[in-house]
């Protein structure tokens, strides 16, 4: 306020009585009232009419360097600025009205674009004050933290003051103090961590916690020599680890191979290949093999649904499909399927939370499908951002979409630019963890629904 003080002398106040009494009250002044944002501080408004009244072609002080001129320049400027306005209006120039150039339409569309970006970023980021936020996930690339990052995390500050007492201890305080000691790294498990490939000691994904003793008869006979032991009920029991009829010795688990099931049923067909696809058909879809067969990744999730309906409404289009069935599998954590799950993600996985639209994908698309909840997120996120897409987009093709155990149907509006009328099939519920098994639920919907053809994928 260095410039009021200047400016709130006896002299200003006897001849400007007003603008002092202005300054001392509002501090500010009015410039016009043809448009807002016009008001502006006092000393603020006396020093750009000063400069604007005062502009020589050397500037105020590189025109002259005599210190006598320069002296009598800042006099009589006040009266040289007087002639100089009361010679404008007898020529009849007028200054140029205008708005505010924060008030033109490209400053407005620029600071409207600045604001929606920022509202953006804001909705696409995790809400660290959600009270219904149970784990602890990464604010911006929302990833999830394991147990051993969490407890790190929390517990930072108890870790470093124990390092610190132990240094103190062992390095300052002991018989022998070193100060010379280097202090060592406190090596704690961070979000960075987990984009690292974690080592493990498992062989090709397999857990063994015990092997079953080729001895095993051996000892039974001494045993039944000296105690009263019926060997056949007791044979009658599994006597390893696991139930043989489930996994082998080694503790894998025993698996058949799928297609041999499907070679059966086409052994049981006369002719199954066909080269007349006949129209109304039915094209049902693995969606996990279709995404897992997808060669270009969107760089954003938001790219990623209107990818994914346009590649099922151009393969229902070219085989004169009128129905497409999106079926996913389901991911529960007790399953006897873990075990396999396991061992395909033995190389390392992380869990990703889809928290928006404008997150980006991940670089490692097949690390981010081996964690089976990712997987499922991800089928709940397309299938939820379908429901906000055009009818034009489904060309008048009915889609139904899985969604865990629940089944949406997609009906195309008749207004291409509406959203497509979605109900819940209740008759196509299923909690079964297979899509194999749900797909077969679904050929019999569209087989009794008329349709005439079915297709899997």
């Amino acid at each position: 306020m260095q410039v009021h003080c200047v400016l709130l002398n006896s002299k200003f106040i006897f001849r400007h009585e007003g603008a002092a009494k202005n300054i001392r009250e509002n501090w500010t002044v009015q410039r016009q009232d043809r448009y807002g944002f016009s008001a502006i501080a006092y000393d603020q408004e006396i020093e750009q009419t000063a400069n604007r009244d005062s502009k020589t072609n050397g500037g105020m002080t590189g025109f002259t360097l005599n210190r006598g001129a320069v002296h009598r320049w800042f006099l009589s400027q006040s009266e040289r600025s007087a002639i100089a306005r009361q010679c404008l209006l007898m020529t009849s120039a007028t200054n140029e009205c205008r708005t505010r150039k924060n008030l033109d339409e490209p400053k407005r569309k620029s600071h409207e674009a600045d604001v929606l970006s920022v509202m953006n970023t804001i909705e696409n980021t995790i809400n660290p004050s959600e009270l219904d936020q149970s784990e602890m996930v990464h604010i911006t690339s929302g990833i999830i933290a394991n147990d051993k990052v969490k407890n790190d995390l929390q517990n930072v500050k108890a870790i470093g003051e124990e390092r610190l007492s132990t240094f103190v201890q062992t390095k300052l305080l002991s018989k022998v103090p070193d100060i010379f000691a280097a202090i060592q790294k406190t090596k704690l498990h961070t979000f960075s961590s987990l984009t690292k490939p974690v080592s493990t000691t498992k062989a090709k994904g397999k857990e063994i916690s015990l092997k079953s003793s080729r001895n095993l008869m051996g000892k039974l006979l001494l045993l039944a020599r000296s105690r009263e032991i019926d060997l056949k009920e007791v044979l009658s029991f599994s006597l390893g680890p696991y139930p043989l009829s489930l996994v082998t010795t080694d503790g894998i688990m025993v698996k058949t191979v799928k297609a041999n099931l499907m070679h059966i049923i086409e052994d049981t067909v006369d002719d199954s290949v066909t080269d007349v696809i006949p129209s109304n058909g039915a094209l049902i879809i693995d969606a996990m093999a279709m995404f897992q067969s997808l060669s270009q990744v969107p760089p954003t999730f938001e790219e990623l649904p209107p990818l994914l309906l346009s590649i099922l409404i151009s393969m229902a289009t070219r085989l004169n499909a009128t129905r497409v069935d999106f079926v996913v599998d389901r991911y529960t954590k007790v399953s006897i399927k873990n075990s396999e799950r396991k061992k395909r993600a033995s190389t390392g996985s992380n869990m990703l939370k889809i928290y928006g639209k404008k997150q980006k994908t991940p670089t490692q698309w097949k690390k981010f499908l081996n964690n089976g909840e990712n997987k499922e997120s991800l089928a709940c996120f397309v299938v939820d951002e379908w429901k906000e897409s055009k009818s034009e987009n489904f060309r008048g093709i009915v889609l139904y979409a899985t969604r865990k155990d629940q089944c949406f149907k997609f009906l195309p509006s008749h207004n291409e630019s509406e959203k497509p009328e979605f109900e819940q099939i209740h008759e196509l519920h299923s909690d079964h963890e297979e899509a194999d098994t749900r797909l077969l639920l679904h050929a019999n919907h569209a087989s009794t629904s008329g349709y005439s053809i079915l297709m899997f994928l």
